[in-house]
Order: structure tokens, then C-alpha cells, then sequence
């Protein structure tokens, strides 16, 4: 056990980047794991590792809050009444965001294509 970094990659350029210190944030992984219904088939996924089944679950909320957050807000205040969560992520509980990719929608990355009523089943 120790200090373990985990790259959280979203498939369109988002990632971003914890640091975890296993001994330090172990009931903390376990608390906020075993708070999601369904956590035993997520643990059996990552074969028991409750770090990566935190990063599993804290990742898609991450990409959603890094597109109007910067990292120091994300890192102190985003989680604090999140529910399951209740935690910063500076370090002091043994999770730290190190680093958060933030995203904007941009107009140019959308495709248009009008459709018939047919292909589309109305």
C-alpha cells in the first residue's frame, strides 16, 4: 500500500489525474464505495481494488463539474455536500485531484443531418 495516481480518461480529450494514499484514504474508499447500490458487482470488477472502483464512480462526475469548475473549486468545495461523497479532494483525506482537463461544447464538433420521418420511426 501507498500512493497510487490514476488517469481518469474520457474517450473525447477530458482526463484527469488522482493521487490516492491507500492507507490514508482506506475507510474513506470503503465508505463511499459501499454507499452506491450495486457497489459489489463494481468491486468484483476491479477485483476487490476499492481505489479504482472510487475512480469508477467518481469520474463521470468529475467530467461534468470540470466543464464550468476550475481545479481548486472542484478540489475544495465540489464534493463537499455531494451525495456519497462529503469530502474535499486536497489530499487531506488521502485523495487528491492533481489535475482536470475543463471542456467547452463547441459548436464546430456537432454534426447536422436532417433525417426522414421513416428513418427515425415517427
Amino acid at each position: 500500500m501507498g500512493k497510487r495516481r490514476f488517469r481518469l480518461d474520457y474517450e473525447w480529450k477530458w482526463e484527469a489525474l488522482l493521487e490516492i494514499d491507500e492507507e490514508k484514504a482506506a475507510s474513506t474508499l470503503k465508505e463511499v464505495v459501499e454507499f452506491w447500490y450495486g457497489w459489489e458487482s463494481v468491486l468484483n470488477k476491479f477485483k476487490g481494488d476499492y481505489a479504482q472502483a472510487f475512480c469508477w464512480y467518481i469520474g463521470p462526475l468529475l467530467l461534468e463539474k470540470s466543464g464550468d469548475s476550475g481545479l481548486d473549486w472542484i478540489r475544495e468545495e465540489s464534493f463537499k455536500n455531494e451525495e456519497g461523497y462529503c469530502m474535499t479532494l486536497n489530499g487531506e483525506n488521502g485523495i487528491e485531484l492533481i489535475s482536470i482537463d475543463d471542456w467547452t461544447v463547441d459548436h464546430d464538433d456537432f454534426e447536422i443531418n436532417e433525417v426522414r420521418r421513416e428513418e427515425v420511426g415517427i
